[in-house]
């Protein structure tokens, strides 16, 4: 497992979602299992914009996780006439937060090879 701090999706230009819901998975099983923990929004790009501009969002949690996350890319903020095709993207992903140690080493076992006691 792990605990989960900040997630941060970062989009760029026409192909911005309107809105990006970010999920976790508490437990090991079953995978279907997934627990919502925000939702980031995300503005339409200006029209009048000669250089498409980059945004950011950034959710801060504090969730213990079984190490998934799920998130969910809804339609483009932008309107039908910069997007006809209604596509969107995601420039970047980042998620803070540290490995929850108790649990990874439940299944390491140290074992000493030390040559000297083979005789």
């Amino acid at each position: 497992g792990a605990e989960l701090h900040e997630i941060e999706v970062a989009v760029k230009g026409d192909l911005a979602p309107s809105k990006v819901e970010v999920f976790v998975n508490k437990v090991r099983f079953p995978q279907e299992d997934f627990d919502s923990v925000g939702i980031l929004e995300f503005a339409a790009e200006d029209s009048s914009a000669r250089v498409p501009t980059a945004q950011k969002r950034r959710l801060k949690m504090m969730s213990l996780t079984a190490g998934q996350v799920k998130i969910v890319v809804h339609e483009p903020a932008s309107g039908p006439t910069r997007n006809a095709f209604k596509q969107v993207a995601i420039h970047a992903v980042e998620l803070w937060g540290c490995l929850d140690e108790a649990s990874h080493d439940t299944n390491n076992t140290t074992t000493n090879n030390n040559s000297d006691n083979d005789n």
